[in-house]
């Protein structure tokens, strides 16, 4: 499944852009990064650092990297593990940086100008204390008669902190995406409808997939329960609520059906978690990282499937 690159360069238009020497995530307690081997289109490497806490506070609005210089050691050790010294890099941010929306038009546009004027306004009718300098950038999906537009929006301010790290480490960020959908590029043409469930330290995102095109999206701020002793059936009960009323509601107003579960949870129990959530559902729950090649334990891989997404 080809999927846009939906944050390329915040106030930029969409363009195809070659794949990057390597591709990045930063996470509120974590560091992973891949090489990318351009002409085999295949990972030459990977590594995966921890992060404080408290060195990346995600958020819309305000500082995010409280500690600059962490970030950047872990970034260099990381790109020295990689075997790169210099280049260009995709670079996943946190979930709760951006907003996505996915927008349905009765019909297509007359123009790009009046594409992105009702994409500003429906937007701003969703989110009212949208600021005046958001940026936005916007992706056009076909959808029978009308049109289905993927619309992210971000402060550049945010943007470009992330950006200056990996800059003052000899790296080119050339393109700036969401975990989430970065997902999506991993799901395989012409496979079942799906819900992605991406599971971070603080944030939970739902994408369902149908037709092999995103069909909804939400983002939240989320943390499981991680109180010792308490069983691991109970501490997911609200993470098993929010992909219940998520493929309800896409049921009632969408009129359409995900059969799956895609799990990507970045966690210590993350297997665990995957076989609990398949109990508790009514529809199969498989990992991310069993659509990532290589040799990689499988924990590691479903940390890594979002990094993955991009050779899409």
């Amino acid at each position: 499944m080809k999927t846009p690159k939906f944050l390329n360069r915040i106030g930029e238009r969409f363009l195809e852009a070659p794949l990057p020497d390597a591709v990045f995530q930063v996470a509120p307690r974590v560091l992973t990064g891949i090489r990318i081997l351009a002409r085999e289109r295949n990972v030459g490497g990977r590594f995966v650092a921890e992060l404080p806490a408290g060195a990346v506070r995600p958020s819309f609005e305000g500082t995010n990297i409280e500690d600059p210089a962490v970030l950047e050691s872990r970034i260099r050790e990381g790109m020295l593990k990689l075997g790169l010294a210099q280049g260009t890099a995709a670079v996943l941010i946190p979930e709760l940086c951006a907003r996505v929306f996915l927008l349905a038009l009765d019909s297509p546009p007359a123009s790009d100008k009046e594409r992105d004027r009702i994409v500003r306004w429906r937007v701003g009718k969703m989110m009212p204390s949208l600021p005046d300098d958001a940026r936005f950038v916007h992706q056009s999906l076909s959808s029978g008669n009308g049109e289905r537009i993927v619309a992210a929006v971000a402060r550049p301010e945010v943007v470009r902190e992330y950006e200056g790290l990996f800059t003052r480490s000899g790296l080119n960020p050339g393109n700036i995406s969401l975990p989430s959908l970065s997902l999506v590029g991993l799901l395989p043409a012409g496979g079942e409808d799906a819900l992605l469930v991406n599971v971070e330290d603080d944030s939970l995102s739902l994408t369902a997939v149908v037709g092999a095109e995103p069909v909804l999206f939400r983002q939240k701020p989320f943390a499981l329960e991680r109180e010792p002793g308490t069983p691991l059936g109970r501490r997911i009960g609200p993470l098993v609520k929010e992909i219940e009323n998520t493929a309800l509601f896409l049921e009632d107003r969408e009129k359409k059906k995900v059969r799956a579960v895609w799990l990507r949870a970045p966690s210590d129990n993350g297997d665990d978690l995957a076989a609990e959530l398949g109990r508790q559902l009514s529809m199969p729950v498989r990992e991310t990282g069993d659509l990532v090649p290589g040799d990689a334990g499988g924990r590691e891989k479903t940390l890594l499937s979002s990094l993955y997404g991009q050779l899409s």
